[in-house]
């Protein structure tokens, strides 16, 4: 068994390193021969490909451009004229792409790496060499020998130049000046292995730093996807090509499971909620989908939900080859990328029966990331449902692994919306000069000592926000009956300037180097079926060494009407949003002192305070959305010792038992050491129980579950049952590499009863013991 997980190992590693190949045919890195004839065939059947093409081939991009992007205009030019002159084998189209090759690369206005030296903002030349690349490999059968020896030399020039600065620093591929010059190294040593002796050495470099550092951490996986998405698009187009090129040339593919692919779940996910996108983090953006963004899409994994993302990139996009939404300077390489990429798809809007379900997006694991858990920080989506009405919840909690420029928002911080209204916002749009811009940009979290230095982290002139770091996710769980996700920040409260980095460089922090405070910790349960609405509890779990303040603080829309309550059970604090209400009620507060802040300037919310100075703070909050027409519900402690909250709505009732000490607690007939478990029926054949961090469940002297490690879990109802899963998942009648592979797909995901398969040790859980399990009993 050993023998078999070191070489599944090597098998697995093997995958992620660029083999030597032969010399390049030309063109190769994005279409060549064997693609033609499908171009123009979907050029006839999917009119956004038919106009992308029109627009590639008319350059009517230029209409209406400004001059900043006309000045670099000839580097679009070049590559779209090379595309459209190989695929409609039109001589115009070729001569005018290989006029700009040569003057770029050997005339007049040779495009030199001195640029590329001496610029800080290196996405500016990030795309025009990209496209230098691109077109030497679509016009290399149309150049003379002397001019392909000048262009092989002008490509090597860039390539020793791009490797000898990053090579020492592989993970500045995940910063936006740098992403599109690492992928054009990548693109120059793929089109010039064979021709050039370090071209494999630079096409390996860049395939290496891409996996460490880029498609799993630096595409924003720690929350902001709006905002970021808009900044990560100065290198995007550039990656994307680089990576469909690494998966054509050399069978290494990085998207299918990767948080880029993700990406789709989560715009699906933002604009099915309200028509809308939540406005997370500052100098957000808004929708942004460039046309290289429909290789994600194809690469997804989630093929059940391919027609829904073509429909939401309709939505988004508009039809055909509109430009108007897209910065010219992001995006050079967009019709192009609709021409190769868009899919030939019927669009399909989602039903309002289909379940888009509660997800998570993760930081890396791989290259600087270290003590990484099973879920590194990232962003949570936890829903209650899809419609196509906007009657569902949503909840975003963010909490990076690392921290990264333009996405500032704090650890544990969240953005709520319901019934087609942001209930919780973050409408932040300060600017870069603002000085309370890194203090006031996030926040709906809990800050600890929030006088204090907030820790901005020296690495930029334009940069501030806490500088949080190490945030992961050690538990995300989802049922039928609703969702756990906790959030641990216990890292992110530090002053990183006052910890041993070098340089004070966030990057370099481990579990190691930056000191943790004693606990800092948010779980966030979403109800989804115990009651006719869906709601939330939050648990805040934090302390220090020393007593401290702390705030409670979410921000709320400046469109919120009719405001009132105390936030008790009695009187929770409430407001309206268009139709929609807002309940939040501190339970385990028997008269909690909130403070209602004004407006800011540059903002469209304020912020709605607790503050409390204790020696720890655990604190327990109902967030109850609703439509403005429903009844409000009705809250109430139920028992002390152990401690029983009740909530009712519409003749319904749960209850919740709230046990922070983690102690053996009895409720009636109901014994337990979780943290929080929210059931109803507990002793009857219809009982349904949902438990946060759990070890021991019994009821009416009948043990359900017992495990050595707190955890998530349901109780369904009837009996408890012996598990019976067989590892023979595929039912061949014997346990084989052939499970595996059908086992992986359904990882992490929701143990339905179509799914309950997969749950090889009936733990309610698809995770890495069943593939432990399906190990153990392999055939041989």
């Amino acid at each position: 068994m050993k023998f078999l997980r070191v070489c599944l190992a090597v098998v697995i590693c093997l995958l992620f390193v660029v083999a030597p190949a032969q010399a390049a045919t030309h063109p190769s890195l994005v279409v060549d021969e064997n693609d033609v004839a499908s171009i123009k065939q979907r050029a006839q059947s999917v009119q956004a490909v038919k106009q992308a093409l029109a627009a590639m081939q008319s350059q009517s991009w230029k209409s209406g451009a400004p001059q900043w992007a006309l000045d670099e205009g000839w580097s679009r030019t070049m590559v779209e004229q090379a595309f459209v002159g190989f695929v409609n084998n039109d001589p115009q189209a070729t001569n005018q792409a290989k006029a700009l090759f040569l003057i770029h690369t050997q005339g007049t206005d040779i495009y030199d790496f001195d640029r590329f030296d001496q610029e800080t903002q290196k996405y500016q030349y990030g795309q025009p060499c990209t496209a230098l690349a691109l077109s030497y490999d679509l016009l290399e059968p149309n150049l003379s020998a002397g001019e392909k020896t000048a262009a092989q030399q002008f490509l090597a020039t860039w390539g020793r130049g791009l490797y000898g600065y990053y090579q020492d620093g592989p993970s500045r591929v995940a910063h936006n000046f740098h992403t599109s010059s690492v992928a054009c190294l990548g693109l120059i040593g793929l089109t010039l292995n064979g021709e050039v002796d370090q071209a494999n050495t630079w096409s390996t470099f860049a395939s290496n730093a891409f996996s460490s550092y880029f498609v799993n951490s630096a595409y924003n996986p720690g929350g902001d996807y709006t905002e970021g998405y808009v900044y990560q698009q100065y290198g995007l187009p550039s990656a994307v090509l680089f990576l469909n090129a690494l998966d054509r040339l050399t069978v290494v593919d990085f998207l299918s499971h990767s948080n880029l692919a993700n990406l789709w779940q989560f715009y699906l996910a933002a604009y099915g909620s309200d028509g809308s996108f939540p406005q997370i983090g500052d100098n957000s953006g808004g929708p942004f989908i460039a046309g290289t963004d429909l290789y994600l899409l194809n690469k997804t994994t989630k093929q059940g939900l391919r027609e829904q993302y073509l429909w939401e990139w309709y939505q988004l996009r508009g039809t055909g080859a509109s430009q108007q939404l897209f910065p010219y300077l992001f995006k050079d390489f967009d019709h192009l990328g609709m021409v190769l990429y868009f899919p030939d798809l019927q669009k399909l809007k989602p039903a309002s029966q289909a379940i888009l379900p509660s997800f998570l997006m993760e930081s890396a694991t791989t290259g600087t990331t270290q003590g990484a858990t099973q879920y590194p920080g990232g962003m949570a989506v936890l829903r209650s449902e899809w419609s196509e009405t906007g009657d569902n919840t949503m909840l975003w909690l963010n909490n990076r692994w690392r921290w990264q420029n333009h996405q500032h928002y704090d650890p544990n911080s969240f953005t709520l919306e319901g019934y087609g209204e942001t209930l919780i916002s973050n409408f932040n749009n300060r600017t870069y000069d603002d000085p309370l811009r890194g203090k006031w940009s996030q926040q709906n979290t809990v800050r600890i000592n929030p006088t204090a230095p907030d820790g901005d982290a020296p690495i930029s002139p334009f940069v501030t926000g806490s500088s949080s770091s190490l945030g992961t996710f050690p538990t995300f769980f989802r049922s039928e009956l609703g969702d756990i996700v906790i959030s641990d920040s216990r890292y992110s409260h530090a002053n990183l300037q006052t910890q041993n980095l070098p340089d004070g460089f966030f990057g370099a922090a481990t579990t190691n180097n930056v000191t943790p405070i004693d606990r800092a910790s948010r779980t966030v349960l979403l109800v989804r079926n115990l009651l006719p609405a869906p709601f939330y509890l939050m648990f805040d779990d934090f302390k220090k060494a020393a007593a401290s303040e702390y705030w409670w603080q979410v921000y709320i829309p400046n469109a919120a009407t009719k405001t009132s309550g105390k936030g008790s059970m009695a009187e929770p604090f409430q407001y309206q949003v268009g139709d929609a209400m807002m309940r939040m009620s501190f339970l385990n507060q028997e008269q909690p002192q909130l403070s209602i802040g004004g407006n800011e300037l540059n903002r469209n919310d304020h912020p709605i305070d607790l503050k409390l100075k204790q020696s720890q703070l655990q604190l327990l909050t109902a967030l109850l959305p609703a439509r403005t027409a429903d009844p409000a519900p009705q809250l109430r402690l139920l028992q002390q010792n152990p401690t029983v909250y009740e909530i009712s709505l519409d003749g319904q009732a749960v209850q919740v038992v709230f046990n922070p000490e983690q102690k053996h607690v009895v409720y009636d007939d109901f014994e337990t050491d979780a943290v929080l478990a929210v059931g109803k029926d507990w002793t009857n054949s219809n009982r349904q129980i949902l438990f946060d961090q759990v070890t021991y469940a019994k009821i009416g002297g009948t043990v359900f579950f017992q495990t050595e490690l707190p955890k998530s879990q349901t109780i369904p109802g009837g009996n408890p049952t012996v598990c019976t899963t067989s590892a023979d998942i595929n039912g061949d009648g014997k346990v084989s590499l052939l499970d595996y592979t059908a086992l992986i797909p359904n990882l992490f995901q929701t143990v339905t009863q179509d799914k309950q398969k997969f749950d090889l040790n009936c733990d309610q859980a698809i995770d890495l013991k069943d593939i432990t399990k399906l190990f153990t009993s392999l055939s041989f």
